[in-house]
């Protein structure tokens, strides 16, 4: 977590903090700069770190770097490259495209393949430069994919994601208003999906009962809150009686 307290230059304040939680049996673990110069992230342990190893990532979403606690032993564990593409990167590619000198365009001493192969390079490097390429550390085994959750639903996501994006940079109020009502389709076509998946999960279960419970019970959580049998089926006995009620008495 972030401490605020610089670890690395024995400062008082952080070597009172590192021998308060050392007294209780805790062992720093990150000596590096996780903020610009300074240490003043770190994670704790209280127990055998001899198989891990600690390391610094950056995500490119903040000013501190992240910290990473692994086993090594852990084979488990793959590392995935991503290239964020964030606001910041943005700025800096604006920046280093603005500062080319594109007099090579109009050289004659080169043919057209040649200067566009030499535009196409410019533009490579300034993308690779303004986007770095990071990397983090996962399992090998991945959760279970949502049953409900196809390409439609994806593409719908990715597509919100610019509309998020294009509202956040430019603040028009079309864009805000296109934003707001495809995330309401979004939502609406995620509970369509939703739907979709538990009727067919229902009609093609073996006992259809105890798969509609379970499906109740994953919505509402905890087993404390878990649907019981008899409340189940008291539901049901029950939910006609509100219709019944409103129903006009004849009168003699």
């Amino acid at each position: 977590g972030d401490f605020n307290v610089p670890f690395d230059t024995g400062h008082s304040e952080a070597s009172e903090l590192v021998y308060l939680l050392e007294t209780y049996g805790f062992t720093l673990l990150i000596k590096a700069a996780t903020r610009e110069r300074a240490c003043i992230d770190n994670i704790f342990a209280n127990f055998n770190h001899d198989s891990f190893v600690s390391e610094l990532v950056d995500f490119g979403i903040s000013d501190h770097l992240g910290q990473l606690e692994h086993n090594i032993d852990n084979k488990s564990l793959i590392r995935n490259l991503f290239r964020p593409i964030i606001q910041e990167g943005f700025i800096k590619l604006y920046n280093d495209i603005e500062i080319v000198n594109w007099i090579f365009e109009d050289s004659i001493d080169m043919n057209i393949k040649e200067r566009f192969e030499m535009f196409f390079c410019v533009l490579e490097q300034a993308l690779l430069k303004s986007f770095p390429e990071k990397n983090y550390l996962e399992r090998s085994s991945k959760p279970k994919k949502n049953p409900w959750f196809d390409e439609s639903l994806r593409l719908m996501r990715e597509q919100l994601k610019l509309l998020s994006e294009v509202s956040k940079q430019y603040n028009r109020a079309e864009d805000l208003e296109n934003n707001r009502r495809f995330t309401i389709q979004y939502k609406q076509a995620i509970k369509n999906a939703k739907k979709v998946a538990n009727d067919n999960a229902i009609n093609t279960a073996r006992n259809p009962t105890k798969c509609m419970r379970n499906i109740i019970n994953q919505k509402k959580g905890t087993e404390e809150n878990c649907l019981l049998p008899q409340d189940f089926s008291k539901f049901f006995a029950q939910v006609a009686d509100k219709p019944i009620d409103k129903i006009p008495r004849m009168t003699l």
